[in-house]
């Protein structure tokens, strides 16, 4: 059965407001994740940091170092990573 006058006017209204809706939070979602990527950015950063001055100051490896992914990704985003070599006698193979 075909649709009245008011019928398609109401279902044109509804489908303007959902496509409007599905738009905002579209926008919304790619927002938040932006920020999300950011902050994880900025954690692995600080990780990195903090694994480089204990590296530095204790002069020796240190547990739970910052795993390659976060390095990649704090190297991509300009900061730069100190490298610290030791002498071959304190290397454990």
């Amino acid at each position: 059965m075909p649709l009245s006058g008011g019928d398609r006017k109401a279902l044109k209204k509804e489908l303007a407001r959902s496509q409007g809706i599905t738009l905002m939070l579209a926008r919304q979602s790619a927002e938040l994740r932006l920020r999300g990527e950011d902050m994880i950015r900025r954690a692995d950063d600080l990780a990195c940091q903090s694994w480089n001055e204990r590296m530095w100051s204790a002069g020796e490896p240190v547990d739970a170092s910052p795993t390659v992914d976060q390095a990649v990704l704090v190297a991509m985003s300009g900061t730069e990573l100190t490298v610290v070599s030791l002498p071959s006698t304190q290397l454990h193979v």
